[in-house]
């Protein structure tokens, strides 16, 4: 995954790699939810899906969660509103981490939310504002477990995206 992203950055190719490789299915993968990941994973898989995840407030930092969650009658609910979401704008799914009472949970938003382009700096990169009010969601994997799962495809998403900048200046050299 890491020659991809380098051979991505190299031809500075504006993908939805970034939302959909290196943090949704990341996020999906640690969350280990078999019905998320058959229904999901083989489409982004083969191209025909593309998908991002929710996690940042205005801030930047994931440490504070901008999304709600609140479960009424068996299902679950999502508010807030969340910056800086990789492909926020094309992206066919939304995976959100939001604060659920037992926690940090993972969610795939399923009832309306706004996205709004954000202005960046790298314009081969969408980044978007997503913002929910009692959009309809659906939990991926046990509530109150994603805090782990959220440090990880940090983790693996940053090496990626680092990955993806050597191959830009390998090219520019």
């Amino acid at each position: 995954t890491g020659i991809l992203a380098e051979e991505l950055g190299r031809c500075l190719a504006s993908t939805p790699f970034v939302g959909t490789v290196a943090l949704a299915m990341n996020l999906l993968l640690a969350a280990a939810d078999a019905d998320a990941n058959a229904r999901l994973l083989p489409g982004m898989c083969a191209g025909t899906l593309t998908a991002t995840v929710a996690y940042r407030g205005r801030d930047g930092s994931p440490a504070v969660l901008p999304l709600r969650a609140t479960e009424a009658d068996g299902g679950w609910t999502l508010s807030g509103r969340a910056s800086y979401v990789a492909d926020g704008t094309s992206a066919d799914v939304l995976l959100a981490v939001a604060q659920a009472p037992a926690g940090p949970s993972l969610f795939e938003l399923s009832g309306p939310v706004t996205r709004t382009t954000m202005p960046t700096l790298d314009e081969t990169r969408d980044q978007s504002e997503v913002s929910c009010d009692a959009s309809a969601a659906v939990l991926i994997g046990m509530a109150g477990a994603a805090a782990p799962w959220l440090t990880r495809m940090i983790d693996e998403a940053a090496v990626l995206i680092a990955a993806g900048q050597v191959g830009g200046a390998d090219r520019a050299l």
